[in-house]
């Protein structure tokens, strides 16, 4: 595969995967049930029109609430401040 190694070769164009890790994330809450509530809340608001808080790349809600928990762009304060 030509590339860098976090990439895939898709009919001919080099795709860069996003590359994040549960890992990543429980740096920021370590918490596994904690971290996985706040990643769907914020998955849910992206969903129905929320802006992102990272470049978002045409990639889905998940990912992208992900990588906002992963750079400490949200956290445990979104569990206390949205009624479930």
């Amino acid at each position: 595969m030509d590339g860098p190694p976090d990439s895939t070769l898709l009919n001919g164009a080099v795709i860069i995967m996003a590359r994040i890790t549960v890992d990543d994330c429980l740096k920021r809450i370590p918490n596994r049930f904690d971290m996985t509530l706040v990643a769907t809340i914020r998955a849910r608001q992206l969903s129905v029109g929320g802006a992102p808080m990272v470049e978002s790349a045409r990639d889905k809600p998940t990912v992208i609430a992900l990588r906002e928990l992963a750079q400490g762009k949200v956290g445990l304060d979104l569990l206390t401040s949205v009624p479930l």
